[in-house]
């Protein structure tokens, strides 16, 4: 670790106060809350025998746990691992559960007593579930992404559709049933808000500070800007669609799509949504490991983007940590705590907005220091700065 000499100009007791109030409340919104929606796995058939209803439904959930718990293997694990997943019995599976709630259910009189057929959601224990995963060297992650909102317009006898009616495509989008997974997709209401903020054609141009304010109202870091339309042969579905990162300005246009049948926008609907879950996990699952600690420097204008900084730290998932070391005018001195090496941090944090570069110190026998700052939107990517997002 290099070490770093402390500024000359430190703020007074008040300011430093304030400044750890920022801090506390850019951390205050961590992912941890969000985090426990995703051990939730709803609405698994049930079915169970017994004497009284209570054992029925208690052999219910028996009978039932490990096909919820493969679920929730699924959403955490890449895609890659899922040949992997070992079959878990029903009273280990059962053990890591800890609440039940009951959706819908049948109880009936039977020769031996009562039945339970129905529908239940399990709540599962994040400690157990995780443990299991480790010992069997499974890779996964619990941490989710900024919500992505999607823009699905459709182009039909050449024109943009995104709010007026008919849009089909927009109609597949909302009654795609979505699986809770680690990146949260919003489909946007068409309110009068939205509808000012951005229109068909400003979406297909994809301009920039119309999707910065309609996302804006869904508290989106990401937009999904989803076109559709009649392909060149007949009964096929062509599909064109951009990811917008408005953290570091980066965009990612997909392979066009082309699908054909009866259920061809629900189909394609839904590869969308799995290419964005397996696109974020592929970023933010990392091997088990040991965390390195890295000192940097961070400079900033003024608080509010002492502020950005932080929240973009927390939003990257490689940064496990941070502490603040010295804080002074418009300089505060980090330890940063990560998986993988410095240089990796590096590549990954432009996709948050960040920027960290080695510098040289100043004086004879300075040494080289990693420097912290907000990434402008005119700086290049670096080689490895794909959206991380």
């Amino acid at each position: 670790m290099t070490p770093v000499p402390s500024s000359p100009h430190l703020l007074g007791r008040a300011a430093l106060a304030a400044a750890a109030i920022l801090i506390a409340a850019s951390l205050a919104a961590g992912p941890s809350h969000a985090e426990e929606k995703i051990y939730w796995v709803r609405d698994i058939p049930a079915k169970g025998k017994g004497k009284t209803d209570r054992v029925a439904r208690r052999e219910a959930a028996l009978n039932a746990a490990p096909a919820a718990l493969d679920r929730l293997f699924r959403r955490l694990t890449s895609a890659r691992e899922h040949e992997f997943l070992p079959p878990v019995p029903a009273e280990r599976a059962r053990s890591m559960v800890r609440g039940i709630e009951v959706v819908r259910a049948k109880r009936r009189k039977t020769a031996a007593g009562r039945s339970f057929d129905g529908a239940l959601s399990y709540l599962f224990r994040p400690r157990a579930v995780g443990a299991f995963l480790r010992t069997e060297g499974i890779a996964w992650s619990a941490r989710r992404s900024d919500p992505v909102l999607v823009l699905p317009v459709w182009r039909g006898e050449g024109v943009g559709i995104l709010w007026d009616d008919p849009n089909p495509w927009r109609d597949a989008w909302a009654a795609t049933e979505s699986e809770p997974g680690l990146v949260p997709v919003i489909l946007p209401e068409g309110s009068l808000k939205d509808l000012q903020a951005i229109g068909a054609d400003q979406a297909s141009e994809r301009d920039a500070q119309s999707l910065a304010a309609v996302a804006g109202h869904y508290g989106a870091k990401q937009v999904l800007v989803a076109a559709a339309g009649p392909g060149e042969e007949e009964g096929t579905l062509a599909i064109s669609a951009a990811l917008f990162n408005l953290r570091s300005g980066d965009s990612e246009e997909l392979e066009p799509l082309v699908v054909a049948g009866e259920t061809a926008m629900a189909d394609a609907a839904a590869s969308l949504t799995a290419w964005l879950q397996e696109r974020w996990k592929d970023r933010v699952i990392v091997p088990e490991g040991p965390v390195a600690a890295t000192q940097v420097v961070l400079r900033f204008d003024d608080l509010a983007a002492w502020v950005r900084v932080r929240e973009n730290l927390v939003a990257a998932p490689s940064v496990a940590g941070q502490r603040v070391i010295a804080f002074s005018a418009g300089e505060a001195v980090l330890s940063l705590s990560h998986r993988g090496n410095a240089d990796d941090l590096a590549r990954r944090l432009p996709a948050f907005g960040l920027l960290l570069r080695q510098e040289r110190g100043t004086g004879r026998k300075a040494k080289t220091i990693w420097v912290l700052a907000e990434r402008a939107p005119e700086e290049e990517r670096t080689p490895d700065g794909e959206p991380d997002e």
